[in-house]
Parts: C-alpha cells; sequence; structure tokens
C-alpha cells in the first residue's frame, strides 16, 4: 500500500500538569505541516494535514481528546478510502 503522513496539529500554548515538558513548543511546531508537505512531494508519498480538520485539545494544549480524534478518524477514513481506491479501483 502507498505511504500516507499524516501531520499533527499546530501545538497550542500548552497548558495543565504537561505544560513544562511543552515549553516553546507552540512555536517549535510552526511549520510542521508544511515541512512534512514538502518531504511527501519529495517521496511521492501521500499527504494529509490533520491541522486542516481539528485543532489540539483546549485541554492541555498538545494531545487530541475524544471528539478531535473522531473528527480525524473520519476524514482519514476518506483519504484512505480514495487512496485505496487509486490502488486496487473502485
Amino acid at each position: 500500500p502507498d505511504v500516507l503522513l499524516v501531520a499533527p496539529p499546530q501545538i497550542q500554548s500548552s497548558r495543565g500538569p504537561l505544560a513544562a515538558k511543552f515549553i516553546n513548543a507552540e512555536a517549535k511546531s510552526a511549520g510542521l505541516a508544511n515541512a512534512i508537505r514538502d518531504v511527501t512531494i519529495e517521496a511521492r508519498c501521500g499527504f494529509f494535514d490533520a491541522g486542516s480538520v481539528t485543532s489540539t485539545s483546549d485541554v492541555d494544549g498538545v494531545h487530541l481528546d475524544d471528539t478531535q480524534h473522531h473528527k480525524l478518524g473520519i476524514a482519514l477514513a476518506d483519504v484512505v478510502a480514495q487512496q485505496l481506491d487509486m490502488i486496487v479501483g473502485p
């Protein structure tokens, strides 16, 4: 099967118990999706930007909550189905 790289949504300002582990993560993660996209173009593989359908959790600013995972799962199901159709046909 083809490779599909999924870029995570950009990290927000971290908060809560994990905040100390993610100091400056918001700035460090800026542009990550574009950098991953560039790699996929060069490697000729699939790309999906999770930030196009969801953001990180308001709880900690880093992870996805259950609603965000659900949104991402639905979006990825469509992307993967399209990729599989391209490989094996409808």
